[in-house]
């Protein structure tokens, strides 16, 4: 077994630690609590999806280091979209574009085997501590949306972006379902719009004018390629905001209810007006 050396990490994310590892490749060791069938499942996940043609970096076997699992993946030397907006922000409209059309690609694609995106959005709505009519009018709206068969990432933002020598490259999938496309882009709405920096990054990233816009570019790029309906986004925007009160983002919480309940009654507006491909309305 090789030896790890965990003086210098390349990077810390909220599950897991990086660090160099041998023949060209970067070990994501997962934070004590992660279990190995966890990073099994997004091994998998991830292989599917680099077998399928998207640009996501080679992954090989998972290991077990002190106790916690690993994943090694091909190392793709670059920095993150993220990074790269913070030292350039002038690229803010490229960068954005290029985002939604990397989105726009996966989208395209559909893999075999991904849990189902509505199965993992009930079950952290269950877990995210609502009030119980405010849960059930969300739950009741994620059953009135379409279910969907492409690829959903679930976690969708720059910082999960290299751009490597050859191109821009996808990492981070243990959340990867099959589903709506909307349910991701609304997801990666709610990153772009409310979501901090992960452990161990410094600086405050874009200016707030800056974040709005690269928000808005992204949208209006991804519905100008993919031609999706937009009362649809919507109604996904009300689910994906009461799941993400699982997670317990410090600092989230009161905003994100505000949202929900502000979303919850805005798509039972549009689920009235009946959203193309879904079931009935409440």
């Amino acid at each position: 077994m090789t030896a790890l050396d965990r003086s210098r990490p390349l990077a810390l994310g909220r599950t897991a630690e990086f660090y160099p590892w041998p023949d060209g490749h970067v070990l994501k060791l997962f934070r004590p609590g992660w279990g190995e069938e966890s990073a099994r499942a997004e091994a998998a996940k991830a292989r599917a999806v680099h077998d399928a043609g998207f640009p996501v970096p080679a992954v090989g076997d998972v290991i077990v280091v002190d106790g916690r699992p690993g994943i090694p993946y091909r190392h793709v030397p670059g920095k993150t979209l993220l990074d790269t907006l913070r030292e350039r922000p002038w690229s803010l409209w490229g960068a954005a574009r290029l985002l939604a059309d990397l989105h726009a690609d996966l989208h395209r694609r559909t893999v075999a085997g991904l849990p189902p995106v509505k199965w993992r959005l009930a079950g952290k709505i269950h877990a995210a501590g609502l009030p119980p009519p405010l849960r059930d009018a969300a739950l009741a709206r994620l059953d009135s949306l379409p279910d969907g068969d492409r690829v959903c990432h679930g976690d969708f933002h720059p910082d999960n972006v290299i751009i490597g020598p050859d191109g821009p490259v996808v990492i981070d999938w243990p959340d990867a379902a099959g589903g709506d496309p909307l349910a991701d882009v609304a997801r990666t709405s709610f990153l772009l719009e409310v979501s901090g920096l992960p452990p161990g990054r410094s600086g405050g990233g874009l200016i707030p004018a800056g974040r709005r816009l690269f928000h808005q570019i992204y949208l209006g790029r991804y519905f100008r390629v993919t031609g999706r309906d937009r009362r649809s986004f919507t109604c996904w925007r009300a689910v994906v905001a009461a799941a993400r009160l699982a997670e317990q983002v410090p600092h989230e919480r009161g905003p994100l209810l505000r949202r929900v309940r502000a979303l919850v009654n805005e798509s039972a507006s549009h689920t009235r007006q009946r959203v193309p491909g879904s079931r009935s309305p409440l």
